[in-house]
């Protein structure tokens, strides 16, 4: 049963309940004061019969022959005297009893009897009836008017009942009907803001909060579920590629007689691609490793950490011809040092690979920025288009496919170092302009300077 038919049967019941048992005690309780008024003055009025007639019988003797046994009407009361007793219980002398009943006609007597001496020893019985009719007759027209009022109270309140409960649940049924639709995929659908209570309105308030984070939770869902499907599609892609290589120059080399040169060639593919693999499979592996939990950090001097990052990166910029600089401010810092030397050394691997100009230089700054250590690495290659900086930290994302392919990328690094930002509180900022440069920093934790000096202990 719906809500507001509970509502408005139960609102009904209540009140035919309470208005009927209202009216019945009502009406009872005045039937009842009028018969015990009406009773009381019967009994008064027989009183004073039953005196005067005692009063007659005193005064003369010969009066009992005339008046015992003698029938009549006084005002509204019918009286008779008797030698047989008309009560059902017995009467002795001077007694008097009283009673309701239902004569042979319907009516309701109310009788009176009194037991009587007269002046030569006799018993008699004078009775007194009175016709009570009106009274019941009262009670049963006060009955049905009550049950009319009832009804008709009932009526005009059951249809403003009705009316009521539908207003009060009709924003339920809205709310019902956009749950409905929210499980059926429609994401878009909110309920009304406004509700027939405060209540009602907080909850569709509270309602269109939760589908408003269900959407948002959906659509990041739908977003991770498509990097995932395109990870695995370059991830696919990424080991196809030099696996055919491999495999095609290997086939070469088992099916035909080659030349040395030709043969020094296919290895060098055959190594090339083999490294590519290498380094894909051992920058996976470390990305698994990294998403697994925290790392521990440990004090270090910034210059401790940074000119190991320059002495790693200097053969091989010389060897591209590329000028590194190293600028920095001392101050110990919180960090693993082997996975912010790797971070270091891929930012400026990856500037490597951009250079391109006649200007070719790698600068890595380190400075304190409020409450933490400040770290930038900036290149004078070809930049970054703007509507690819959001994308460039996913796997295997590469903003030129081919010459990072050619220069053994896969897409991983920028991945790898986003996460090992995160591992230290922080995350990889990038500001590029095409054809001038890129410029990528990340923050550290600071530390107490009484570790740093342990650490640069010799």
């Amino acid at each position: 049963m719906k809500f507001a038919w509970k509502i408005f049967f139960s609102a009904c019941t209540l009140l035919i309940l309470s208005l009927g048992a209202g009216s019945f005690l009502l009406v009872n309780a005045s039937f009842r004061n009028t018969l015990e008024s009406r009773r009381a003055a019967a009994l008064e009025k027989a009183d004073s019969q039953c005196l005067s007639y005692q009063a007659l019988l005193a005064a003369d003797q010969l009066l009992s022959t005339n008046l015992a046994p003698t029938s009549g009407g006084l005002s509204d009361q019918q009286s008779t005297v008797t030698e047989e007793n008309p009560f059902p219980q017995s009467l002795s002398q001077g007694q008097r009893g009283s009673r309701l009943f239902a004569n042979s006609s319907g009516q309701i007597i109310f009788q009176i009897v009194y037991a009587l001496e007269s002046p030569d020893g006799q018993v008699l019985y004078m009775e007194i009836q009175e016709d009570f009719s009106d009274i019941y007759q009262l009670r049963q027209r006060s009955q049905l008017l009550a049950c009319a009022v009832v009804a008709g109270v009932c009526l005009v309140s059951g249809i403003v009942l009705f009316w009521f409960s539908r207003r009060l649940t009709r924003p339920l049924d809205r709310l019902a009907k956009t749950a409905v639709l929210l499980g059926e995929g429609d994401l878009t659908r909110r309920a009304p803001s406004g509700g027939s209570t405060q209540e009602i309105a907080l909850l569709s308030k509270s309602f269109n909060r939760m589908a408003d984070q269900v959407e948002q939770q959906m659509e990041q869902l739908r977003e991770e579920s498509r990097r995932r499907d395109e990870f695995v599609a370059n991830f696919t892609h990424e080991l196809k590629t030099p696996l055919t290589s491999i495999i095609g120059y290997a086939d070469l080399m088992r099916s035909f007689e080659l030349e040395a040169p030709q043969r020094r060639e296919y290895s060098d593919f055959i190594f090339r691609e083999g490294s590519r693999l290498e380094s894909l499979s051992l920058h996976l592996l470390e990305l698994i490793v990294l998403g697994r939990g925290d790392t521990p950090l440990s004090p270090i001097s910034s210059r401790i950490l940074l000119e190991g990052a320059r002495r790693s990166l200097a053969p091989l910029l010389e060897k591209e011809k590329i000028e590194l600089l190293v600028r920095l401010e001392d101050h110990p810092v919180l960090a693993n040092a082997d996975l912010v030397q790797t971070l270091v050394y891929n930012l400026a691997d990856n500037a490597r690979k951009a250079m391109d100009g006649p200007v070719r230089k790698v600068l890595i700054t380190g400075r304190l920025a409020e409450d933490r250590y400040q770290i930038t690495v900036s290149d004078t290659g070809r930049g970054i288009p703007a509507d690819q900086l959001a994308r460039i930290t996913e796997p295997f994302y590469m903003v030129d496919k081919s010459r990072s392919r050619r220069q053994g990328g896969a897409g991983l690094g920028l991945a790898l170092c986003q996460r090992i930002a995160q591992l230290h509180g922080s995350r990889l900022d990038f500001i590029s302009q095409p054809g001038t440069g890129t410029s990528v920093t990340f923050t550290l934790p600071l530390a107490p300077a009484a570790g740093a000096d342990k650490e640069e202990q010799p």
